[in-house]
Protein backbone atom coordinates (compact mmCIF):
# COMPACT_ATOMS: atom_id res chain seq x y z
CA UNK A 1 0.00 0.00 0.00
CA UNK A 2 1.40 3.23 -0.86
CA UNK A 3 0.72 6.08 1.59
CA UNK A 4 1.40 8.41 -0.73
CA UNK A 5 -1.79 7.67 -2.71
CA UNK A 6 -3.16 10.21 0.05
CA UNK A 7 -1.98 13.87 -1.25
CA UNK A 8 -3.62 16.54 1.44
CA UNK A 9 -6.64 17.67 -0.70
CA UNK A 10 -5.64 20.80 0.40
CA UNK A 11 -2.36 20.75 -1.14
CA UNK A 12 -2.62 19.11 -4.20
CA UNK A 13 -5.81 20.70 -5.34
CA UNK A 14 -4.88 22.02 -8.40
CA UNK A 15 -2.89 18.82 -9.95
CA UNK A 16 -5.28 17.79 -12.73
CA UNK A 17 -4.28 14.04 -12.93
CA UNK A 18 -5.02 13.47 -9.06
CA UNK A 19 -7.82 11.13 -10.59
CA UNK A 20 -5.93 9.10 -13.57
CA UNK A 21 -5.01 6.05 -11.11
CA UNK A 22 -9.02 5.11 -11.20
CA UNK A 23 -9.68 6.11 -14.47
CA UNK A 24 -9.23 3.23 -16.56
CA UNK A 25 -11.21 1.85 -18.55
CA UNK A 26 -11.63 -0.23 -22.21
CA UNK A 27 -11.62 2.51 -25.28
CA UNK A 28 -14.52 5.29 -25.21
CA UNK A 29 -16.98 4.88 -27.79
CA UNK A 30 -17.39 8.00 -30.01
CA UNK A 31 -20.48 7.16 -31.62
CA UNK A 32 -23.77 9.41 -30.86
CA UNK A 33 -24.56 8.39 -27.32
CA UNK A 34 -27.41 5.92 -27.46
CA UNK A 35 -30.52 6.03 -25.19
CA UNK A 36 -30.10 3.65 -22.73
CA UNK A 37 -26.65 5.34 -21.87
CA UNK A 38 -28.58 8.21 -20.98
CA UNK A 39 -30.65 6.03 -18.69
CA UNK A 40 -27.13 4.81 -17.18
CA UNK A 41 -26.29 7.99 -16.79
CA UNK A 42 -29.39 8.87 -14.80
CA UNK A 43 -29.59 6.43 -12.84
CA UNK A 44 -26.01 6.92 -11.73
CA UNK A 45 -26.71 10.79 -10.91
CA UNK A 46 -29.91 9.98 -9.20
CA UNK A 47 -27.83 6.84 -6.64
CA UNK A 48 -25.02 9.57 -5.60
CA UNK A 49 -26.95 12.92 -5.54
CA UNK A 50 -27.45 13.45 -2.06
CA UNK A 51 -23.56 13.53 -1.80
CA UNK A 52 -22.91 15.26 -5.51
CA UNK A 53 -23.22 18.88 -6.42
CA UNK A 54 -22.41 19.95 -9.85
CA UNK A 55 -23.21 20.38 -13.78
CA UNK A 56 -22.98 17.70 -16.43
CA UNK A 57 -22.94 17.96 -19.90
CA UNK A 58 -22.11 16.00 -23.18
CA UNK A 59 -22.22 17.40 -26.61
CA UNK A 60 -21.77 16.48 -30.45
CA UNK A 61 -21.05 19.75 -31.88
CA UNK A 62 -23.77 21.94 -31.84
CA UNK A 63 -25.84 19.48 -30.30
CA UNK A 64 -26.47 19.18 -26.54
CA UNK A 65 -26.72 15.04 -25.60
CA UNK A 66 -26.70 14.97 -21.90
CA UNK A 67 -26.92 18.26 -19.24
CA UNK A 68 -27.80 17.72 -15.70
CA UNK A 69 -27.75 19.93 -12.96
CA UNK A 70 -27.73 18.95 -8.90
CA UNK A 71 -27.75 20.51 -5.73
CA UNK A 72 -26.62 24.23 -4.87
CA UNK A 73 -24.27 26.58 -6.04
CA UNK A 74 -25.24 28.45 -2.28
CA UNK A 75 -26.57 26.04 0.06
CA UNK A 76 -27.38 28.58 2.75
CA UNK A 77 -28.70 30.70 0.40
CA UNK A 78 -30.82 27.75 -0.91
CA UNK A 79 -29.31 29.14 -4.87
CA UNK A 80 -29.62 26.08 -7.14
CA UNK A 81 -26.76 24.65 -9.92
CA UNK A 82 -28.05 26.07 -13.18
CA UNK A 83 -26.68 26.01 -16.58
CA UNK A 84 -24.97 29.87 -15.73
CA UNK A 85 -23.15 28.57 -12.61
CA UNK A 86 -19.80 29.70 -12.50
CA UNK A 87 -17.35 26.53 -11.14
CA UNK A 88 -13.33 27.24 -10.64
CA UNK A 89 -11.84 24.87 -13.37
CA UNK A 90 -8.84 24.34 -11.43
CA UNK A 91 -5.66 22.69 -13.31
CA UNK A 92 -8.10 23.38 -16.66
CA UNK A 93 -6.58 26.89 -16.81
CA UNK A 94 -3.26 25.68 -17.73
CA UNK A 95 -4.80 24.88 -21.10
CA UNK A 96 -5.31 28.24 -21.60
CA UNK A 97 -1.98 29.44 -20.55
CA UNK A 98 -0.31 26.52 -22.87
CA UNK A 99 -2.85 28.38 -25.53
CA UNK A 100 -1.64 31.55 -24.74
CA UNK A 101 2.15 30.68 -24.69
CA UNK A 102 1.92 28.92 -28.19
CA UNK A 103 -0.03 32.43 -29.28
CA UNK A 104 2.80 34.55 -27.84
CA UNK A 105 5.57 31.83 -30.40
CA UNK A 106 3.29 32.54 -32.96
CA UNK A 107 3.26 35.78 -32.81
CA UNK A 108 7.24 36.26 -32.68
CA UNK A 109 7.44 37.31 -28.82
CA UNK A 110 8.63 33.94 -27.68
CA UNK A 111 10.55 30.95 -28.53
CA UNK A 112 10.19 27.47 -27.18
CA UNK A 113 13.72 27.65 -26.89
CA UNK A 114 14.16 30.85 -24.53
CA UNK A 115 15.18 30.02 -20.68
CA UNK A 116 13.57 31.21 -17.74
CA UNK A 117 16.85 33.39 -17.12
CA UNK A 118 15.43 35.62 -20.10
CA UNK A 119 12.57 36.72 -17.63
CA UNK A 120 13.88 36.01 -14.64
CA UNK A 121 17.70 37.26 -14.26
CA UNK A 122 17.09 38.54 -10.79
CA UNK A 123 15.66 35.14 -8.90
CA UNK A 124 17.57 32.41 -8.36
CA UNK A 125 15.08 29.68 -9.36
CA UNK A 126 17.04 26.40 -9.50
CA UNK A 127 18.63 25.78 -13.21
CA UNK A 128 16.81 28.85 -14.53
CA UNK A 129 19.68 29.11 -17.09
CA UNK A 130 18.29 25.55 -18.65
CA UNK A 131 15.10 24.97 -18.11
CA UNK A 132 13.04 26.06 -21.55
CA UNK A 133 9.32 27.26 -21.94
CA UNK A 134 8.82 23.78 -23.89
CA UNK A 135 9.81 21.83 -20.33
CA UNK A 136 7.70 24.09 -19.06
CA UNK A 137 4.91 23.59 -20.84
CA UNK A 138 5.76 19.94 -21.01
CA UNK A 139 6.09 19.64 -17.20
CA UNK A 140 9.43 18.37 -17.29
CA UNK A 141 11.64 21.21 -16.04
CA UNK A 142 12.30 19.09 -12.82
CA UNK A 143 11.25 21.94 -10.41
CA UNK A 144 9.79 21.30 -7.45
CA UNK A 145 5.82 22.31 -7.68
CA UNK A 146 4.99 24.59 -5.13
CA UNK A 147 1.23 22.69 -4.17
CA UNK A 148 2.41 19.45 -3.91
CA UNK A 149 6.11 18.58 -3.01
CA UNK A 150 6.15 21.36 -0.14
CA UNK A 151 3.58 20.11 2.54
CA UNK A 152 1.48 22.71 3.86
CA UNK A 153 2.55 25.40 1.60
CA UNK A 154 -0.76 25.51 -0.55
CA UNK A 155 -2.59 25.75 2.17
CA UNK A 156 -0.54 28.37 3.98
CA UNK A 157 0.18 30.98 0.84
CA UNK A 158 -3.97 30.91 -0.20
CA UNK A 159 -5.06 32.18 2.85
CA UNK A 160 -3.70 35.72 1.91
CA UNK A 161 -3.08 37.44 -1.66
CA UNK A 162 0.02 36.87 -3.01
CA UNK A 163 2.24 39.32 -4.99
CA UNK A 164 4.05 38.10 -8.37
CA UNK A 165 7.98 39.15 -5.66
CA UNK A 166 6.31 37.34 -3.51
CA UNK A 167 5.67 34.16 -5.67
CA UNK A 168 9.06 34.26 -7.04
CA UNK A 169 10.63 34.85 -3.42
CA UNK A 170 9.10 31.52 -2.95
CA UNK A 171 10.13 29.60 -6.26
CA UNK A 172 13.39 30.61 -5.86
CA UNK A 173 13.52 28.43 -2.30
CA UNK A 174 12.84 25.48 -4.31
CA UNK A 175 14.66 22.30 -4.85
CA UNK A 176 14.51 20.15 -7.98
CA UNK A 177 13.57 16.40 -8.41
CA UNK A 178 16.09 16.05 -11.62
CA UNK A 179 17.80 17.39 -14.23
CA UNK A 180 15.61 19.29 -16.92
CA UNK A 181 14.02 17.22 -19.79
CA UNK A 182 14.74 14.36 -17.64
CA UNK A 183 11.23 13.35 -16.98
CA UNK A 184 7.78 13.93 -16.59
CA UNK A 185 6.43 15.60 -12.84
CA UNK A 186 3.34 17.82 -12.86
CA UNK A 187 4.62 20.81 -11.64
CA UNK A 188 1.78 23.77 -10.65
CA UNK A 189 4.93 26.09 -10.87
CA UNK A 190 5.87 26.41 -13.94
CA UNK A 191 2.44 27.23 -15.49
CA UNK A 192 2.65 30.06 -12.99
CA UNK A 193 5.60 31.03 -14.59
CA UNK A 194 4.05 30.93 -17.71
CA UNK A 195 1.57 33.32 -16.94
CA UNK A 196 4.20 35.86 -15.47
CA UNK A 197 6.43 35.33 -18.65
CA UNK A 198 3.19 35.45 -20.64
CA UNK A 199 2.44 39.34 -18.78
CA UNK A 200 5.87 40.26 -19.56
CA UNK A 201 6.16 39.91 -23.43
CA UNK A 202 2.26 41.08 -23.94
CA UNK A 203 2.79 44.23 -21.38
CA UNK A 204 -0.82 42.66 -20.45
CA UNK A 205 -1.73 41.31 -17.47
CA UNK A 206 -2.86 37.25 -17.66
CA UNK A 207 -6.99 38.35 -17.21
CA UNK A 208 -6.65 40.67 -20.06
CA UNK A 209 -4.64 37.60 -22.20
CA UNK A 210 -7.39 35.43 -21.63
CA UNK A 211 -10.40 37.86 -22.42
CA UNK A 212 -8.77 39.78 -25.35
CA UNK A 213 -7.55 36.25 -26.80
CA UNK A 214 -9.24 33.31 -26.00
CA UNK A 215 -13.22 34.70 -24.44
CA UNK A 216 -13.83 37.45 -26.58
CA UNK A 217 -13.58 35.39 -29.62
CA UNK A 218 -15.41 32.47 -29.15
CA UNK A 219 -18.27 34.81 -27.45
CA UNK A 220 -17.40 33.26 -23.76
CA UNK A 221 -18.95 36.01 -21.34
CA UNK A 222 -18.61 33.83 -17.98
CA UNK A 223 -15.01 32.48 -18.91
CA UNK A 224 -12.20 34.50 -16.97
CA UNK A 225 -9.25 34.83 -14.93
CA UNK A 226 -9.95 35.83 -11.41
CA UNK A 227 -8.60 38.63 -9.65
CA UNK A 228 -10.00 37.46 -6.56
CA UNK A 229 -12.50 34.91 -4.73
CA UNK A 230 -16.28 34.59 -6.53
CA UNK A 231 -19.47 34.41 -4.67
CA UNK A 232 -20.25 31.00 -5.44
CA UNK A 233 -18.96 27.92 -2.96
CA UNK A 234 -17.38 24.97 -2.54
CA UNK A 235 -18.40 22.61 -0.28
CA UNK A 236 -17.34 19.29 1.76
CA UNK A 237 -18.95 16.71 2.86
CA UNK A 238 -19.13 15.51 6.52
CA UNK A 239 -22.22 14.16 7.91
CA UNK A 240 -23.32 17.03 5.54
CA UNK A 241 -21.85 19.89 3.56
CA UNK A 242 -19.54 22.39 4.73
CA UNK A 243 -18.26 25.77 3.31
CA UNK A 244 -14.50 25.06 2.14
CA UNK A 245 -11.70 27.23 2.69
CA UNK A 246 -10.86 29.54 -0.14
CA UNK A 247 -7.43 29.30 -1.82
CA UNK A 248 -6.78 33.33 -3.07
CA UNK A 249 -6.61 33.01 -7.16
CA UNK A 250 -3.27 34.81 -7.19
CA UNK A 251 -1.74 31.66 -5.47
CA UNK A 252 -2.73 29.57 -8.72
CA UNK A 253 -2.17 32.38 -11.54
CA UNK A 254 -2.57 30.69 -14.81
CA UNK A 255 -1.93 27.33 -13.00
CA UNK A 256 -6.07 27.25 -11.43
CA UNK A 257 -7.58 30.82 -11.82
CA UNK A 258 -9.58 30.60 -14.37
CA UNK A 259 -13.87 30.27 -13.79
CA UNK A 260 -16.67 29.04 -16.52
CA UNK A 261 -19.84 27.29 -17.04
CA UNK A 262 -20.31 24.08 -18.40
CA UNK A 263 -21.80 25.60 -21.63
CA UNK A 264 -18.74 27.65 -21.97
CA UNK A 265 -16.35 25.31 -21.34
CA UNK A 266 -17.97 23.12 -23.55
CA UNK A 267 -17.75 25.43 -26.62
CA UNK A 268 -13.80 25.98 -25.66
CA UNK A 269 -12.69 22.50 -25.71
CA UNK A 270 -14.62 22.02 -28.94
CA UNK A 271 -13.00 25.22 -30.64
CA UNK A 272 -9.58 23.70 -29.26
CA UNK A 273 -10.35 20.25 -30.74
CA UNK A 274 -11.86 21.55 -34.50
CA UNK A 275 -8.54 23.79 -34.76
CA UNK A 276 -10.30 27.37 -34.33
CA UNK A 277 -7.01 28.41 -32.60
CA UNK A 278 -4.69 27.20 -35.36
CA UNK A 279 -3.82 23.40 -36.67
CA UNK A 280 -0.19 23.92 -35.75
CA UNK A 281 -0.94 25.09 -32.39
CA UNK A 282 -3.29 22.60 -31.83
CA UNK A 283 -0.72 19.84 -33.10
CA UNK A 284 1.28 21.23 -30.62
CA UNK A 285 -1.09 20.64 -27.63
CA UNK A 286 -1.81 17.47 -28.39
CA UNK A 287 1.89 16.15 -28.83
CA UNK A 288 2.20 14.27 -26.05
CA UNK A 289 5.16 13.23 -24.39
CA UNK A 290 4.95 11.09 -21.26
CA UNK A 291 0.92 11.65 -21.54
CA UNK A 292 1.31 14.85 -21.21
CA UNK A 293 1.27 17.75 -24.05
CA UNK A 294 0.94 21.27 -23.73
CA UNK A 295 -1.66 22.33 -21.76
CA UNK A 296 -3.35 18.76 -22.09
CA UNK A 297 -3.24 14.98 -21.41
CA UNK A 298 -3.72 12.61 -23.64
CA UNK A 299 -6.67 9.80 -23.58
CA UNK A 300 -4.42 6.53 -22.96
CA UNK A 301 -5.28 6.15 -19.33
CA UNK A 302 -8.82 5.78 -21.08
CA UNK A 303 -7.94 3.01 -23.09
CA UNK A 304 -7.51 5.40 -25.93
CA UNK A 305 -4.20 5.03 -28.01
CA UNK A 306 -2.75 8.12 -29.13
CA UNK A 307 -1.65 6.62 -32.35
CA UNK A 308 -5.82 5.66 -33.09
CA UNK A 309 -5.70 8.33 -36.23
CA UNK A 310 -8.39 10.06 -33.90
CA UNK A 311 -8.08 13.22 -31.71
CA UNK A 312 -8.63 12.64 -27.93
CA UNK A 313 -7.72 14.85 -24.81
CA UNK A 314 -8.67 15.71 -21.68
CA UNK A 315 -7.76 17.73 -18.72
CA UNK A 316 -9.07 17.71 -14.90
CA UNK A 317 -8.78 20.01 -12.11
CA UNK A 318 -9.13 20.38 -8.06
CA UNK A 319 -9.14 23.71 -6.21
CA UNK A 320 -10.71 23.90 -2.96
CA UNK A 321 -13.51 21.57 -2.91
CA UNK A 322 -14.44 22.65 -7.02
CA UNK A 323 -13.77 18.99 -9.23
CA UNK A 324 -13.58 19.04 -12.98
CA UNK A 325 -13.03 17.77 -16.04
CA UNK A 326 -13.10 18.35 -19.63
CA UNK A 327 -12.75 15.76 -22.51
CA UNK A 328 -12.53 15.78 -25.99
CA UNK A 329 -13.37 12.68 -27.90
CA UNK A 330 -13.50 12.89 -31.62
CA UNK A 331 -15.89 15.60 -31.68
CA UNK A 332 -17.43 14.43 -28.70
CA UNK A 333 -17.22 16.66 -25.44
CA UNK A 334 -17.94 16.02 -22.03
CA UNK A 335 -17.50 18.58 -19.09
CA UNK A 336 -18.29 17.49 -15.45
CA UNK A 337 -18.27 20.59 -13.27
CA UNK A 338 -19.07 20.19 -9.14
CA UNK A 339 -18.60 22.62 -6.40
CA UNK A 340 -19.37 19.19 -3.35
CA UNK A 341 -18.42 15.90 -3.80
CA UNK A 342 -18.94 13.69 -0.84
CA UNK A 343 -17.97 10.66 -3.11
CA UNK A 344 -14.43 9.86 -4.59
CA UNK A 345 -13.52 11.89 -7.51
CA UNK A 346 -11.50 8.99 -9.36
CA UNK A 347 -14.60 6.79 -8.89
CA UNK A 348 -16.98 9.66 -10.33
CA UNK A 349 -14.99 9.84 -13.49
CA UNK A 350 -14.73 5.94 -13.65
CA UNK A 351 -18.24 5.68 -14.00
CA UNK A 352 -19.05 8.35 -16.42
CA UNK A 353 -16.35 6.93 -18.67
CA UNK A 354 -17.54 3.61 -18.33
CA UNK A 355 -21.23 4.45 -19.23
CA UNK A 356 -20.32 6.45 -21.63
CA UNK A 357 -18.61 3.38 -23.27
CA UNK A 358 -21.54 1.03 -22.37
CA UNK A 359 -19.47 -1.33 -19.94
CA UNK A 360 -21.46 -3.17 -17.34
CA UNK A 361 -21.52 -0.80 -14.28
CA UNK A 362 -22.92 -1.79 -10.81
CA UNK A 363 -24.72 1.28 -9.95
CA UNK A 364 -23.56 2.61 -6.07
CA UNK A 365 -25.87 2.47 -3.22
CA UNK A 366 -25.36 4.98 -0.72
CA UNK A 367 -27.26 3.29 1.70
CA UNK A 368 -25.58 2.77 5.05
CA UNK A 369 -26.50 0.88 8.57
CA UNK A 370 -26.01 2.76 11.59
CA UNK A 371 -24.27 1.26 14.08
CA UNK A 372 -24.23 2.61 17.79
CA UNK A 373 -20.76 2.96 19.56
CA UNK A 374 -20.81 -0.70 21.22
CA UNK A 375 -21.65 -2.50 17.65
CA UNK A 376 -18.18 -0.18 16.21
CA UNK A 377 -16.34 -1.71 19.07
CA UNK A 378 -16.31 -5.01 17.56
CA UNK A 379 -13.96 -3.48 14.63
CA UNK A 380 -11.24 -1.72 16.33
CA UNK A 381 -7.68 -2.73 16.33
CA UNK A 382 -4.35 -2.69 14.51
CA UNK A 383 -4.11 -4.66 11.88
CA UNK A 384 -0.86 -5.40 9.94
CA UNK A 385 0.10 -6.09 6.02
CA UNK A 386 3.84 -6.34 6.12
CA UNK A 387 5.13 -3.39 7.59
CA UNK A 388 2.04 -1.36 6.87
CA UNK A 389 -0.37 -0.85 9.76
CA UNK A 390 -3.91 -0.29 9.36
CA UNK A 391 -5.25 1.45 13.07
CA UNK A 392 -8.89 1.19 13.37
CA UNK A 393 -10.44 3.32 15.80
CA UNK A 394 -14.46 4.49 17.09
CA UNK A 395 -15.13 8.38 17.27
CA UNK A 396 -18.66 7.41 18.80
CA UNK A 397 -20.55 7.08 15.55
CA UNK A 398 -17.96 6.10 12.84
CA UNK A 399 -15.48 3.26 11.99
CA UNK A 400 -11.96 5.96 12.08
CA UNK A 401 -8.12 5.91 10.89
CA UNK A 402 -5.48 8.58 10.67
CA UNK A 403 -3.16 5.71 9.20
CA UNK A 404 -2.96 6.66 5.73
CA UNK A 405 -1.71 9.69 5.24
CA UNK A 406 -4.94 11.60 4.64
CA UNK A 407 -5.28 15.16 5.54
CA UNK A 408 -8.35 14.06 8.07
CA UNK A 409 -9.35 11.15 9.30
CA UNK A 410 -10.72 8.85 7.35
CA UNK A 411 -14.55 7.47 8.38
CA UNK A 412 -15.71 4.66 7.22
CA UNK A 413 -19.30 3.98 7.04
CA UNK A 414 -21.36 0.16 7.45
CA UNK A 415 -23.00 -0.68 4.14
CA UNK A 416 -23.97 -4.50 5.49
CA UNK A 417 -22.25 -7.02 8.22
CA UNK A 418 -19.18 -6.69 8.24
CA UNK A 419 -18.25 -4.03 5.23
CA UNK A 420 -17.25 -0.93 5.33
CA UNK A 421 -16.63 1.83 2.82
CA UNK A 422 -15.09 5.73 2.77
CA UNK A 423 -16.66 7.57 0.16
CA UNK A 424 -14.73 9.98 0.03
CA UNK A 425 -11.37 8.14 -0.73
CA UNK A 426 -13.21 5.08 -2.65
CA UNK A 427 -11.71 2.39 0.45
CA UNK A 428 -14.11 -0.62 0.79
CA UNK A 429 -12.97 -2.66 4.53
CA UNK A 430 -14.28 -6.38 4.24
CA UNK A 431 -13.95 -7.74 7.86
CA UNK A 432 -13.84 -11.58 8.35
CA UNK A 433 -16.70 -13.35 10.30
CA UNK A 434 -14.05 -13.35 13.26
CA UNK A 435 -12.86 -9.76 12.85
CA UNK A 436 -9.04 -10.55 12.99
CA UNK A 437 -8.22 -9.74 9.68
CA UNK A 438 -9.53 -7.28 6.39
CA UNK A 439 -9.91 -6.94 3.05
CA UNK A 440 -8.41 -4.07 2.25
CA UNK A 441 -9.35 -2.40 -1.25
CA UNK A 442 -8.13 1.00 -2.70
CA UNK A 443 -8.31 1.71 -6.26
CA UNK A 444 -7.07 -1.30 -7.90
CA UNK A 445 -5.01 -2.41 -4.54
CA UNK A 446 -6.16 -5.68 -2.91
CA UNK A 447 -4.79 -6.07 0.21
CA UNK A 448 -5.23 -8.53 3.19
CA UNK A 449 -3.82 -6.69 7.09
CA UNK A 450 -4.11 -9.42 9.69
CA UNK A 451 -5.10 -7.97 13.59
CA UNK A 452 -2.06 -7.62 15.93
CA UNK A 453 -2.12 -10.36 18.38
Amino acid sequence: MKHKLFLPLTIATLCGQLFISCSKTGPVSTEPIKDSTLVNLNTYFDSIAPRCMGSILITQGDSVIYKRNMGYADIEAQVPITDTTLFKIGSITKSFTALLTLKAIEAGKLSLDDTLSKFFPNVTIPNADRITIFQLLHHRSGIQDYGNDIEGALLELGQQPQSKEQMLERFSQLKTNFEPNAAYRYCNTGYVLLAYILEQVNDKSYAELVKEQIAEPLGLTHTYSLSDSISTKSYRYDENWQVAPLCHPSVCYGSGDIVSNAKELSKYAYALGTGFFGKEILAQMTNFIDGYGMGLFSMEMFGIPSEDGKLHFYHGGLIEEYYSCMKYDDGQVTIALFNGLGINHSSLQWYINSIQNGDKVYIPSLHFMTLDSLQINEYVGEYICDSDTLSMTNNGKYLITESLGAPWPIKFEASTKDFFRSLEFDIDLTYNATRDSIQFRMGGDNLIFVKKK
